[in-house]
């Protein structure tokens, strides 16, 4: 929308009525009296189109994230095997430069490596407009090989896998280098901690998903240091959303960004400047003792730990924080703005 300016700060969501009913509502809108370092943008980096196993084509696929779902950052994740069948690689690429338009919708070159043996599938990212494809059902069928090659070529690359788990566990076929993040929430499931409420799907049973050590919180165990994305893994033309495909509504990610550029975005996802949300627009920042969302340093031995945020369900502020399943804060914010802050001092045995 163009030409709307807001002139008070704090949190804002504009909303679009039809005889009295709220039939759309904007992503939130953050607004500050001084220009802020950096920005949260939204983003779904595991779209599937019918280049692969999704519905409809990828043009579709794109305009639907960008103009019905409302993101601001955008990647097709179809499958490697089926693409190099198809010869289809040459379009993806071309398909992310016809759609990335910095300052407003930025994309982001990649596919998705299809292997269920060493800890399951994991998506290739470019930062570049064009990169190497290599074919998990031809010439580099493990991940060693994957990360191996990628190196060898020399392009900036990144790998996220998602769910961290398979037949395999994931942190004995990683690399700290090229695996900033991980993808623990989509329409499959959540894969942070065993047990939860939102299960991965039983389909995934038939590749052991539930094997002993191999959660996104167990791969902190082999020193892994990982960041979080969400995702929808969406297969049914619905991007950023992703209510039609397995049993949940798919994921999506924020990102503190210094602007809408791929640069910008690419070095914020190797900072981990990241979170991962099962679809709802939850504005968060976390400090403790002082770092923030994505930075290494030390913490003492009850660290603080700084909580704001904004964040509705239909309209509804959420009820509590918990750290690992633990509930430990109850939110009692203004439900007007929605908008709250609290510090609280973090007992080690919940982390």
């Amino acid at each position: 929308l163009e030409g709307i300016q807001l002139d008070q700060t704090g949190v804002h969501r504009l909303e679009m009525e039809v005889d009295g009913t709220v039939v759309a509502r904007s992503n939130p809108i953050r607004c500050w009296k001084n220009w802020p370092k950096r920005r949260v943008f939204w983003g779904d980096l595991h779209m599937h189109s019918n280049l692969s196993d999704g519905l409809r084509d990828p043009e579709y696929i794109y305009d639907f994230a960008r103009h019905v779902s409302g993101l601001e950052i955008a990647a097709l994740g179809d499958h490697d095997t089926i693409l190099g069948k198809n010869n289809s690689w040459p379009r993806v690429v071309e398909l992310a430069k016809q759609f990335h338009q910095p300052g407003r919708f930025v994309t982001l070159l990649g596919y998705e490596y299809t292997e269920r043996t060493y800890g399951s599938d994991r998506n290739v990212y470019y930062l570049d407009d064009d990169g190497p494809f290599f074919n998990s059902g031809d010439d580099t069928p493990h991940p060693d090989q994957l990360y191996q090659r990628l190196r060898e070529h020399g392009r900036p690359a990144m790998v996220i896998p998602h769910c961290v788990t398979g037949k395999g566990n994931f942190w004995e076929h990683s690399d700290p280098e090229l695996c900033p993040l991980a993808e623990i929430y989509s329409t499959h499931g959540c894969s942070d901690a065993y047990p939860n409420d939102r299960p991965l799907h039983p389909l995934s049973s038939q590749y052991n998903i539930y094997r002993p050590g191999s959660s996104y919180t167990d791969s902190f165990k082999h020193g892994l240091k990982m960041g979080v994305v969400g995702g929808t893994d969406d297969h049914g033309a619905q991007p950023g959303w992703g209510y039609s495909w397995h049993d949940y509504r798919g994921g999506i990610m924020g990102v503190q960004m210094r602007e809408l550029t791929r640069e910008s975005l690419w070095e914020s996802l190797y900072q981990r400047r990241t979170t991962a949300t099962t679809g709802e627009r939850i504005l968060l920042d976390m400090t403790i003792d002082g770092l923030a969302i994505g930075e290494e340093g030390s913490a003492s031995d009850h660290p603080t730990v700084t909580i704001t945020g904004e964040a509705r369900r239909g309209g509804t502020l959420i009820a509590n924080v918990r750290v690992n399943g633990n509930s430990v804060l109850p939110l009692s914010g203004d439900p007007q703005d929605g908008t709250w802050s609290y510090e609280l001092t973090l007992d080690p045995n919940l982390v």
